[in-house]
């Protein structure tokens, strides 16, 4: 990191009114010390990457984050794919006109959960989220990230939700949107720190059963929920039928029965026949 870019970080007030020359010191280390743990191929741009490292690290020192992870998570990989995101929303934040955020109501994750019948919708979510005045973010994984999604906010208030895209069936990513925008509607008083959500993780943390909750609500009500006979039965064309019905995709249904049995071959041709990367990422 060259003086100008430190000088640059501190004069722009990122590093926090209240940090004192030692705490700024102290993550200067800790990201120099994580910058060296990265894979080679992530380090093209040594110094912006050594950067972007210190200023996620000294962030989340001033806004402590809540993290949903597996023991066995790299910090320094969380902390490059974070930083990325954070580059990514303020360049967005920048170049578009978003309107003010007025706030999100579980009316609206109702309302959004109701375009999961056509895979090719989540083209549009950056720009559905954006006119309500959340920034979307997805940010590819890299290979040992154990990190689906996060959400914090900016400084001017805009929320913002990022996703990795770890997995790509259609089921997690209509889940793992609808767990980040939960936290919005839930806890948007705490965005000030980062919310970073391993969702393959149990969490006993409330924070993270509500916005479970909320998030699998808001895609199937639970009082339709008890009608699902696929659950008893296990059979697709069950499965199929009851999306059918209730006006969801299949791959929706699929993924929760999966993961209430834990067996993730169990209706595999429904929840792998939609590649949200190739979708999202052209890959």
């Amino acid at each position: 990191m060259t003086s100008k870019k430190f000088d640059s970080f501190v004069i722009n007030g990122d590093a926090g009114a209240y940090s004192s020359a030692h705490e700024m010191f102290e993550s200067f280390l800790e990201s120099r010390a994580q910058f060296h743990t990265l894979p080679t191929h992530l380090k093209s741009s040594p110094n912006t990457v050594k950067l972007s490292l210190f200023r996620e690290i000294h962030a989340k020192k001033l806004n402590s984050s809540l993290f949903r992870q597996m023991g066995a998570t790299n910090q320094a990989l969380v902390n490059y794919w974070l930083s990325r995101v954070r580059n990514l929303a303020d360049l967005s934040f920048s170049l578009n006109d978003l309107p003010e955020f007025s706030g999100l109501t579980k009316e609206d994750l109702a309302e959004l959960s109701k375009n999961t019948t056509d895979p090719k919708f989540i083209v549009n979510i950056e720009s559905y989220l954006a006119k309500k005045g959340i920034i979307f973010v997805v940010e590819p994984s890299v290979d040992g990230l154990k990190t689906d999604g996060a959400v914090f906010k900016l400084s001017s208030g805009h929320p913002v939700v990022a996703m990795s895209l770890r997995h790509k069936r259609l089921d997690n990513f209509w889940f793992t949107l609808m767990h980040e925008l939960a936290h919005v509607v839930l806890h948007y008083d705490k965005l000030d720190g980062c919310i970073i959500d391993d969702l393959d993780s149990e969490s006993s943390d409330i924070i993270e059963l509500e916005a479970d909750k909320l998030a699998g609500n808001s895609l199937i009500p639970r009082n339709i929920w008890r009608t699902c006979a696929a659950r008893r039965d296990l059979q697709d064309s069950t499965a199929i039928e009851f999306a059918r019905m209730h006006g969801m995709h299949p791959a929706i249904v699929a993924g929760r029965i999966q993961k209430e049995i834990n067996d993730y071959m169990k209706f595999s041709a429904i929840t792998n026949s939609v590649d949200t990367r190739e979708l999202l990422l052209s890959e």
